[in-house]
Formats: structure tokens, C-alpha cells, sequence
């Protein structure tokens, strides 16, 4: 969580050999993160992310689309703060009322669910209708947010570096890039 890492931690995790942290951020609107209930601000995940980076370690973030109220320019601007952010890896995931979960009880309360069947929830179909799109624009923006961040000449430049010094590592991400986007496709 962004809200508990710190610079002494953070350098302490470094010196063990932690080379990577996944934090989920899940939006970049407040308003998104508040209804979430993560209790968090944009401003300590933007935090969060400048310590990773001072102290070596490379920070991944994960997003989440598709909150029922959510609109388009909404989820834009979550592509736009994970673009601010500037990490290695960005995921963006649908999201997903897991049963037992307040989510769950709320989206079966107001009738949200578009499927029913357990085994196909996962986080690359939307499973929750929303108010202001339907399912296959939500489809569609999550393919746009991949494209708009894995294919920025900066991030192009900057991951192209590493890949010279990295050669592994770099087939490997590339290779879960290439499946994030199919998948919505």
C-alpha cells in the first residue's frame, strides 16, 4: 500500500534485494479512490511512487476501470496519472465483485451484475454495468489505456535502454504487455 511504505523502508527493502513493488493504486481521481474505499490520496501514491524510484526499486502500478458510476473522462484521466506516474509496468483490470465482498452485496442490491456464472469473473471482462457506458466502450477504453501508455515515445525510449541491458527481462515484459492488450481485444 502507498500508505506505508517510506524513504527508511524503502531503502531497508532495497538493501535486502528487493528490486520491484506492486502497489494498487486503482484510480487517479479521488473520487474513484474514495468510493473504492482505499483511503488513500493521489498525492501519497504520486509519494509512494518518487521514493521507489529514489531509492532503486521499481515500482509497478495497477489500476482498476469500471466503478458503475465511472464515466469515460474518468477512466482518461486514471490512464493520465498512471502516465504521470511513469513506471515499468502499469496494469488496468476491471473491476470485479468477488462474493462475500461489500462490492458484491451492492452490485447484487442495484442489479449491476452482467454475468452470473462465478468462473467467468475475472479482471479482463467487465462484469458490472455501469451507468454512463456500456460493457464493450469499457472494453474499448481499457484497450485504449494500454495503447496510450505502453506506446508513448518516452516510455518507448526510456524501456528500450533497459532492454539493451536487460535482454530477459525485457522478452519477458514484453511478452505480458502483448497478452495485456490482446486480452481485450
Amino acid at each position: 500500500r502507498v500508505d506505508q511504505v517510506d524513504f527508511d523502508l524503502l531503502s531497508k527493502m532495497y538493501d535486502a534485494g528487493c528490486w520491484r513493488i506492486g502497489f494498487g493504486i486503482e484510480a487517479g481521481t479521488q473520487e474513484v479512490l474514495d468510493w473504492y474505499g482505499k483511503k488513500i490520496t493521489l498525492e501519497k501514491s504520486r509519494e509512494a511512487i518518487r521514493l521507489c524510484k529514489k531509492v532503486g526499486i521499481s515500482p509497478m502500478c495497477y489500476f482498476i476501470i469500471g466503478a458503475p458510476f465511472e464515466t469515460e473522462d474518468m477512466i482518461l484521466k486514471t490512464v493520465e496519472f498512471a502516465k504521470e506516474l511513469d513506471v515499468d509496468v502499469v496494469g488496468f483490470s476491471f473491476l470485479v465483485p468477488f462474493p462475500g465482498s461489500p462490492l458484491y452485496d451492492y452490485s447484487m442490491k442495484n442489479n449491476l451484475l452482467l454475468e452470473h456464472n462465478l468462473e467467468k469473473f475475472g479482471q479482463d471482462i467487465p462484469i458490472i454495468k455501469m451507468q454512463n457506458m456500456t460493457s464493450e466502450k469499457l472494453s474499448e477504453l481499457s484497450k485504449r489505456a494500454y495503447r496510450n501508455y505502453y506506446f508513448r515515445p518516452k516510455f518507448i525510449l526510456k524501456n528500450s535502454l533497459k532492454m539493451i541491458r536487460h535482454p530477459a527481462a525485457a522478452v519477458s515484459g514484453f511478452k505480458t504487455i502483448l497478452n495485456w492488450i490482446r486480452k481485450g481485444e
